[in-house]
């Protein structure tokens, strides 16, 4: 009898050494995050730490339960970095009874972070440091969403490579009350990422050091509010689409990159123009606040590939287009005024313009600055004639339907040289 006493003795010892966090969490409290466990808080202000020597790839949640000012310490101790790792497996940070103006923050202590299936922020504020590297997990699509009006501000992001995308999603589609969720995300590291982008309401600040923000295909449904992103690159054969009704402006630092076969939809006015995001950080390097800075200047394209195409569906305004000798841009107007404010060398560029039956292309103010940089132009047979008036580019001639039906199949508006006619 007494060595089986002694037996559950060193089993209820052996079991409270590896227990998990008690629900709800009262006092600050050290133990190990079970892989799928969910943690729920029980007080303000309290320290969570996660302490565990071996893999751990979370797939659980942690709910704020409406109490404020939690922090989550990841301490994953191990003495080999290349087989053990803590990891976001799709874990869900949560607030439940409570307003998304209560605090998380997780700070990383111990070993990299591995970001598995990502995670999700719901109906709070959340600050994310992360440590030296941000490891990626190489089969799987690494979503990071935020909803429910939250706000994750990720400060000191680390590099995690180029070849292995990540997924934002802001907002929740067809929700009318998830309306100011916020992204505000800050790496440090100047090597460029791939991103997919779907934003369907509220904001973001987006920079990757120095580098450009590299989207694959993404679509901005909505703004509730300015957004800023360092540099706007489309990788090749992307799409980045802006839908129709949006009144909120995209601020961009240096210029929009597109590369070879990328596709620009821009479907509301005037969405582009320079501007910078200073940040104010505590000494442990979270973002405390962020303050957009706005001009009126427009932001420049960069054409980077063999073919570009622009599609408007509503008025939008370009500084320039730069590195555009032996380009093509293939620009679908819509019965809308796309215009670019400075010099375009047209010597080497082809121009591809459909539906310009009751459009205009604005290149310049003054029909003296398109003589200085255009010589000859061929239009194609319908569109031989054309005539500048007040700084826009017209059709002299309307063609007929079944000849608009031809140039549209053949987009052939082919801009080589230029004769100017009055």
């Amino acid at each position: 009898m007494k060595k089986i006493t002694t037996i559950s003795a060193l089993l209820i010892g052996a079991a409270s050494a590896f227990a998990a966090f008690p629900n709800p969490i009262t006092t600050d409290t050290t133990a190990e995050i079970g892989s799928n466990e969910n943690l729920v808080m029980g007080a303000d202000n309290i320290t969570v730490t996660h302490s565990h020597n071996g893999a751990r790839h979370w797939t659980g949640s942690l709910d704020l339960n409406g109490f404020n000012g939690t922090n989550l310490v990841i301490n994953n101790v191990t003495a080999d970095p290349s087989n053990y790792y803590f990891g976001f497996n799709g874990a869900t940070f949560k607030n439940t009874g409570g307003s998304n103006a209560d605090t998380l923050k997780v700070t990383d202590i111990g070993d990299n972070i591995y970001l598995m299936n990502g995670f999700t922020v719901s109906n709070m504020t959340m600050y994310l440091n992360t440590g030296t590297k941000l490891l990626m997990e190489t089969t799987k699509l690494r979503t990071v969403t935020v909803k429910d009006n939250a706000s994750l501000i990720w400060s000191r992001v680390p590099d995690y490579g180029t070849s292995k995308p990540l997924n934002f999603v802001i907002g929740t589609e067809g929700s009318a009350t998830d309306t100011s969720s916020f992204l505000n995300f800050s790496r440090e590291s100047n090597i460029s990422g791939l991103y997919i982008f779907n934003v369907y309401n509220g904001s973001f600040y987006l920079r990757a050091g120095y580098r450009p923000i590299t989207f694959l295909t993404s679509t901005i449904h909505a703004l509730s509010a300015d957004s800023f992103v360092y540099t706007i690159a489309l990788n090749g054969g992307a799409t980045f689409t802006v839908d129709s009704g949006i009144t909120n402006k995209i601020y961009i630092y240096n210029n929009i990159t597109m590369a070879n076969n990328t596709t620009l939809v821009l479907n509301s006015e005037e969405m582009f123009y320079n501007g910078s995001v200073s940040d104010t950080k505590d000494s442990d390097g979270f973002i405390t606040s962020s303050k957009l800075n706005k001009t009126s200047t427009r932001v420049a394209l960069y054409l980077a590939g063999a073919t570009s195409n622009i599609i408007l569906g509503a008025d939008n305004t370009f500084k320039s287009i730069t590195n555009n000798a032996g380009k093509t841009l293939n620009l679908t107007l819509n019965g809308n005024v796309f215009t670019v404010q400075e010099n375009i060398d047209f010597s080497s560029f082809n121009l591809y313009i459909a539906d310009f039956a009751n459009d205009s292309v604005k290149i310049s103010t003054t029909t003296e600055d398109w003589a200085e940089h255009i010589t000859a132009m061929y239009m194609g047979s319908a569109l031989t004639d054309l005539v500048f008036r007040d700084g826009f580019l017209y059709s002299a001639t309307v063609p007929e339907p079944a000849e608009w039906a031809m140039i549209f199949g053949a987009l052939a508006l082919a801009v080589a040289a230029y004769r100017r006619r009055k």
